[in-house]
């Protein structure tokens, strides 16, 4: 299997729940489908709960819990005019985070026809045990979980179904009728495709002239005063330009080994004040590589003595260069689609309940089919 191709099944699980840097991990019900085409609303004068059921897939209840994360993540770095257009927004947003976890769903019972794929008890431990480490500790998982509406085992069982996705990817899609169908035709990728392909994105394979550059800062406070400082920004600059080695210059005058040698790859992480920035950043362009710049005072007692350690010409990488990496992309964008294909026509067979909440969110027109009471209830109020 080719590199990008793989990296691409083996992160699918995870990007197919990905909206969020740190996603909320679904909350699993095993709760029947309800009778009828809906699922019940809660009780007249009860106030609808986290765990009551939005919608129901196949058979498999899924809870409002297992959308929440991501629609508060989205909520509090929303741009709204007024209060009418908050809610629409975050109305899309919820129903969006339904579609993503429905999407997961169908993938997961697909899995489970698909063969017989275990995840054993080592298997999941580890893969919590990395989501305790990465929180802290147990403490703050176990606080995260409550602030999410999980229990341990709800989580242990979300995470289940994550795995049970990535192995799934990894070894069991080639054998469905989806993965054979990608053998045989998006799996090809023929030489003028990729000369197309590249001469329609040349853009893409431009590399921009770049500078990166060493730093030699001497301030007033810190050594003796202005006139004695600006004589050793001399010295450094007359060292450096004979040749020395950096270390050995920072070493002699003592101006701060972090400063004089750690290389810089962004000019603009540089707060230079009055127009000075643009002044080092032509010099740095117009410098070659070993350079050393003349004594900038970048503000009242503190000077600085720039070096070019590196540059790279602005270029455009031939064919013959990223052919490889070309086929790769395309035959990943293939899969890509292959995937997008794949899982619309799971959505558009399964049977999902209630019916009028499927059927928006297989073609949404007009207003979303939610319940008022739903975003208060997401949303915490």
């Amino acid at each position: 299997m080719h590199r990008s191709l793989a990296i691409l099944i083996a992160g699918l699980a995870l990007a197919s729940s990905l909206v969020a840097q740190d996603p909320a991990p679904a909350k699993p019900a095993a709760k029947p489908a309800p009778a009828g085409n809906d699922a019940p609303p809660p009780p007249v004068g009860e106030k609808r709960r986290l765990d009551s059921i939005a919608v129901v897939v196949n058979g498999e209840a899924i809870t409002w819990a297992e959308i929440r994360e991501p629609v508060l993540d989205v909520a509090g770095s929303l741009e709204y005019r007024n209060e009418d257009d908050r809610i629409a927004k975050l109305t899309r947003e919820t129903m969006k985070q339904l579609h993503r976890v429905i999407e997961n769903k169908l993938l997961v019972q697909m899995a489970r026809k698909a063969g017989d794929i275990r995840i054993t008890t080592e298997e999941l431990d580890k893969a919590v045990d990395e989501q305790q480490r990465a929180a802290g500790s147990l403490m703050e998982y176990m606080r995260s979980l409550q602030a999410k509406g999980l229990t341990l085992s709800q989580a242990r069982e979300a995470e289940r179904e994550r795995l049970l996705r990535h192995k799934f990817f990894q070894a069991n899609f080639f054998s469905t009728p989806w993965g054979q169908r990608y053998r045989r035709f998006s799996a090809r990728v023929s030489p003028r495709e990729i000369r197309d392909y590249y001469r329609h994105n040349a853009a893409r394979y431009k590399v921009e002239a770049a500078v990166w550059l060493r730093r030699a800062t001497i301030t007033a406070a810190a050594h003796g005063g202005v006139d004695k400082a600006r004589a050793l920004a001399d010295r450094a600059r007359t060292a450096l330009a004979s040749g020395q080695d950096p270390a050995e210059v920072d070493a002699q005058l003592g101006l701060g080994a972090a400063d004089l040698t750690r290389p810089v790859e962004d000019l603009t992480s540089f707060d230079l004040a009055s127009g000075l920035h643009a002044d080092v950043k032509r010099w740095a362009f117009a410098a070659k590589e070993g350079a050393v710049s003349d004594v900038f005072e970048l503000a009242r007692g503190v000077f600085a003595v720039f070096q070019v350690a590196k540059k790279q010409e602005a270029a455009t990488r031939g064919f013959e260069e990223v052919q490889e990496e070309l086929e790769e992309q395309l035959r990943s964008e293939k899969f890509s689609r292959l995937l997008d294909l794949m899982r619309a026509r799971l959505f558009r067979e399964a049977d999902i309940r209630p019916r009028e909440l499927g059927r928006w969110l297989l073609r949404p027109q007009g207003k979303p089919p939610i319940a008022p009471d739903v975003l208060s209830m997401i949303l915490g109020k």
